[in-house]
């Protein structure tokens, strides 16, 4: 082969082959947004197990709280047993009669107009607190709700028991309401 024709074999073989210098550039830009994709998903994967753990930790303070409140009722319900209960409780804060309503401003409820549930419920901000209000104008009457009117002298009062708790971190909230007919005396 002669010279010339080698020089143009060794061209033609340069061209063909793809410089080390050029490969490199292209290297590092696709492992730069390969590293970035990583990283995005790294984000938003932590980003997903925050917020599940947050529903989960929120989900667990409603529970805890409803549990209590739960609890507060039973308390109600059995001071209630007693025959003729609104007469054990007149005058006492948390009692309520046809002529007077307890207030609807949960977080206003303290001693001076709610009961405090008396067990200890480990887990939660402050203890249940309720309310017992005697519902005007209402009878049971061999099982049936008569409302307006005495019926052969017997009269059974209904009680709504509204019990509100807070759940561990005080933002949660639960409010139930029940409504309770003692037995007869």
């Amino acid at each position: 082969c002669s010279p010339t024709k080698r020089g143009n074999l060794a061209m033609r073989e340069r061209r063909h082959q793809p410089l080390a210098r050029d490969q490199a550039g292209s290297t590092l830009i696709i492992g730069l947004v390969l590293l970035l994709l990583m990283t995005l998903l790294s984000l938003v994967t932590t980003t997903e197990t925050r917020t599940d753990s947050r529903i989960t930790s929120n989900h667990l303070d409603r529970i805890i709280a409803f549990q209590a409140a739960e609890a507060a009722l039973r308390e109600a319900e059995a001071m209630l047993m007693v025959p003729n209960p609104s007469e054990g409780m007149e005058g006492q804060a948390g009692f309520f009669d046809e002529l007077t309503a307890p207030s609807s401003d949960y977080a206003a409820w303290d001693d001076s107009n709610s009961y405090e549930y008396a067990g200890d419920i480990p887990g939660i901000l402050s203890p249940p607190r309720y309310v017992i209000d005697q519902l005007p104008g209402t009878s049971v009457i061999d099982g049936y709700l008569v409302i307006g009117e005495v019926y052969h002298g017997r009269e059974q009062f209904l009680y709504r028991i509204i019990v509100t708790c807070t759940g561990r971190s005080g933002e949660t909230r639960v409010v139930i309401q029940s409504t309770f007919s003692p037995p007869e005396a």
